[in-house]
């Protein structure tokens, strides 16, 4: 989605109502949004902001473009030793 004041991209993340009932559940994602807000490197996505709106959970992450590994390698076969080496380092 585009930010109507900075026009910037954003991806909102939320759990599905039927899942945002299970503690177990609620519990990860507060977690995983607790970890993203403190984390900042360049080879990660940032979260600008993370919260509750009608008893569902949310994090908005920063949007970026591209496609995931698993689709490249499926796309484009698997990967030169240097370019899966690279990667690694990256991660």
């Amino acid at each position: 989605m585009q930010h109507t004041e900075t026009r910037g991209y954003y991806f909102l993340k939320t759990l599905p109502p039927k899942a945002a009932k299970k503690p177990e559940v609620r519990k990860r994602f507060q977690r995983e949004m607790e970890i993203l807000t403190r984390l900042n490197h360049p080879n990660l996505i940032v979260a600008c902001d993370s919260g509750e709106h009608q008893g569902l959970p949310y994090l908005v992450l920063e949007y970026v473009t591209g496609a995931d590994l698993s689709r490249l390698v499926r796309e484009q076969g698997a990967l030169a030793v240097e370019t899966a080496i690279d990667y690694a380092v990256q991660t």
